[in-house]
């Protein structure tokens, strides 16, 4: 459940859950690493969304990690779970590539 970039720095998953949990415009979200480069951020939406909130999150990011890191959001309809039925806020692909 961690998330790293390529100088090394990590953002583990309560990182994230701190920025979300402020944010009742977005109903579940998601972040996906496949590589050290950037995420992705799967989320599905609520009442009163508005776009610049994706500003304000990917802002948030950056802020804390202070070097160039991709950030794309992708809105989608449902997130599964893992396996167990529990949701899984951080799907990291890193391990499989190393």
């Amino acid at each position: 459940d961690i998330v790293r970039t390529r100088t090394g720095k990590f953002m583990i998953v309560h990182f994230f859950t701190a920025i979300f949990e402020h944010i009742p415009e977005i109903r579940q979200f998601k972040v996906i690493q496949k590589d050290l480069d950037g995420i992705v951020i799967e989320y599905i939406r609520d009442s009163n969304f508005t776009p610049g909130l994706l500003t304000e999150i990917r802002a948030r990011i950056i802020d804390y990690i202070d070097e160039p890191f991709e950030i794309e959001f992708r809105e989608v309809q449902q997130i599964d779970p893992s396996p167990s039925g529990k949701p899984q806020i951080v799907e990291s692909h890193l391990e499989k590539k190393i």
